[in-house]
Parts: C-alpha cells; sequence; structure tokens
C-alpha cells in the first residue's frame, strides 16, 4: 500500500470512528432539566453509568426556574417563578436577560412554557394569576390568552393544534388564535393534571398526575401517567404507570417509545428522581436524581435543543477523533522521512 492509500485509510478509519461516535450521541437522551429548589438548570446524560444517569449544573438561574424550552441550540428560555420572569440564557455568552420587558400585565407565577409554531412567541401558564399569557419574542409584550382557569402542561402537536392541562382534571384543546375551548376530556375525580407531551408518532397525548402517590390500588393517586388521542374522545384517557412513582412534574417524549418523568417524590432517596418509562412494556426505570427538580425540556418538536453545542459531543469521541488525527500526522511525518532517507 503505498503513502497516499494508508494516509487516505487512516483518516478514513479515523472518520468512520467520529461519525460513529456523534451517531451514537444523537441517539443517546441528553436532558435539559430545572431545579427549582437549586436555582439551577441541570445536564442530565441519561446514558451515562451504565443506563443510571448522571447530572451536571449547566448553569444558575435567576429565582427559582420552574419550566424550560430551547428557542434554539443556543439559547435556553425558563420561567423564573419567584421573579415573575421570562428569561433567556446563551449557552455560549452565558448572557442571563429577561425577555418580559413590556405588555399590558405583569407576571405572578409564570410555570409551564411552550415555544408557538414560528419561534417568534411563546406561550406560559401563570398559576397565581390565572392564566396563560403570550410573550412576543421580539417586543417583549405580554398579552392575556386565555383567564380564569388553573394552566398547567402546554403543548402543540405536528398539526398545530394546541392543548392545555387545566387544573384540576381536566385536558383541553385550545384555539390558539384567541384561546376559547373547542375540546375537553375529563380524568377521575382526585387527579391532578400538570405536564404533558406528545408522541407524534402515535397521536397521542400524555399528562402526569401530580398527585400520584404510588398506591397501584388508588382510582386517583395510582396512575403516574394519563394516554390520551388528541381526539380528547370521552373515555379514552387510559391510566399508566400504575404506583410505579410519586408527584411526577414535568414530561418529555423522546420520540423513541419512551416518556422521561420529572418526579418530585422524596423517597426512594436522595428523591427527585427522573424516571425513563417505556411504553411498549409499561415499566418505569428510575434513572438519575437532579436535586430540587421540576421540569425537563422537550426532547422532538418545538422547544427542543436539536443539534449545536448544547448536546456537546463526550470527551470520549471527541479524543477518540484527536486520537486519529496525531495518528495521521505521524504518518506523514515517518512518510516523509522513509521518502528523505531513501
Amino acid at each position: 500500500m503505498g503513502f497516499i492509500n494508508k494516509k487516505t485509510a487512516i483518516l478514513s478509519a479515523c472518520a468512520l470512528g467520529l461519525i460513529s461516535g456523534m451517531a451514537s450521541v444523537a441517539s443517546a437522551d441528553i436532558l435539559f432539566a430545572t431545579s427549582y429548589d437549586g436555582k439551577q438548570v441541570y445536564r442530565v446524560d441519561t446514558f451515562a453509568n451504565g443506563g443510571l444517569g448522571s447530572s451536571t449544573v449547566a448553569f444558575n438561574t435567576q429565582g427559582g426556574a420552574d419550566s424550560l424550552i430551547f428557542r434554539d441550540p443556543n439559547n435556553i428560555i425558563y420561567t423564573a417563578f419567584d421573579n415573575g420572569q421570562i428569561r433567556n440564557y446563551n449557552l455560549i455568552t452565558n448572557l442571563d436577560t429577561v425577555l418580559n420587558t413590556s405588555g399590558a400585565i405583569g407576571l405572578q407565577g409564570p410555570r409551564d412554557i411552550v415555544l408557538e409554531p414560528g419561534g417568534n412567541t411563546v406561550l406560559f401558564s401563570d398559576d397565581k394569576l390565572g392564566q396563560i399569557s403570550r410573550l412576543n419574542l421580539a417586543t417583549g409584550a405580554v398579552t392575556p390568552f386565555k383567564t380564569g382557569v388553573i394552566p398547567e402542561g402546554l403543548i402543540y402537536d405536528k398539526t398545530g393544534a394546541l392543548f392545555a392541562a387545566l387544573g384540576p382534571n381536566t385536558v383541553n384543546r385550545l384555539d390558539p388564535t384567541n384561546g376559547n375551548t373547542l375540546q375537553t376530556i375529563a380524568l377521575p375525580a382526585g387527579v391532578q393534571v400538570d405536564g404533558l407531551t406528545y408522541d407524534d408518532a402515535n397521536n397521542f397525548l400524555y399528562v402526569s398526575n401530580g398527585n400520584a402517590n404510588g398506591d397501584p390500588n388508588s382510582v386517583s393517586g395510582g396512575p403516574g401517567l394519563f394516554r390520551i388521542p388528541t381526539t380528547l374522545a370521552p373515555g379514552s384517557a387510559v391510566p399508566l404507570a400504575l404506583g410505579q412513582f410519586r408527584s411526577p412534574d414535568g414530561i418529555v417524549y423522546n420520540g423513541a417509545g419512551h416518556i422521561f418523568v420529572a418526579t418530585r417524590e422524596l423517597t426512594p432517596p436522595p428523591g427527585f428522581n427522573i424516571y425513563d418509562f417505556n411504553i411498549a412494556t409499561g415499566i418505569s426505570t428510575r434513572n438519575t436524581n437532579v436535586p430540587g427538580l421540576d421540569d425537563l425540556a422537550p426532547l422532538v418538536g418545538p422547544g427542543s435543543p436539536g443539534p449545536g453545542p448544547s448536546v456537546p459531543l463526550p470527551a470520549a469521541v471527541w479524543g477518540g477523533a484527536f486520537l486519529g488525527v496525531l495518528m495521521v500526522g505521524m504518518r506523514v511525518r515517518q512518510s516523509r522521512r522513509q521518502a528523505a532517507n531513501a
């Protein structure tokens, strides 16, 4: 094999190794989670430690952060509940700025948030004001969207239909232009709806039951989740994850048959655990914990990170690529010496 062929083979091997590493990263579920109690956002690698997961602080927040979404791969929008603010944190510059700079109403308790189609506005729940509000990201203006409700999770499906979990126990389809209720499905009495996510492959909504108490025999406190078709047909809600965890809050679908559930349970220790719910088997596996855990950023669809610096490649992948490049360099130098001595 000649020098050029050798170098080409080594470069090809390095490239294949890097591509393989990147593919494995793309298939991994990297979560971003709010720690309301700790006033931080965590980065969670659910595949680390043999699938047991690991969590590290991504950045500190201004006030207790309740919910978060990605505006783009470099910017995270989060609700600063304590401060009555919607804020933007840039992962490149580390700048943390207020977005709600003007508007007809003030913010009292912003919680769940969703990026709207087009990416220019967000809707967010304000449970202290008892309404859903809309924030224009370009102007900072906040306007009422739906008042007189107990708002929780918000989600858009792939058709642009808007759904809202409204307390205590209903999931509603809302008109995205004016907030009017188009359809409603009620869950059993005693259920407290909270987080909301969407399975775009099967057109199902999943809603968490904040009153889940770990008792599989309890009608209201047993199910950790409910599955609901986007038609919201009466009687179509299916209880899931019976007795498998307590006090679930934010939930996200990963696009591959799993739902990650953020719980504010205190037991089993250390508490504040993330669970991986396998839709096919109906079984939850405890993954890792985040101190003060509250919510999770979407993994797919609007508000998800997508490719970019927010999902960095593991050091092992970059290390492997660097080693490959170093080997190429050493081979080039060796071949040059051999040519000079010939």
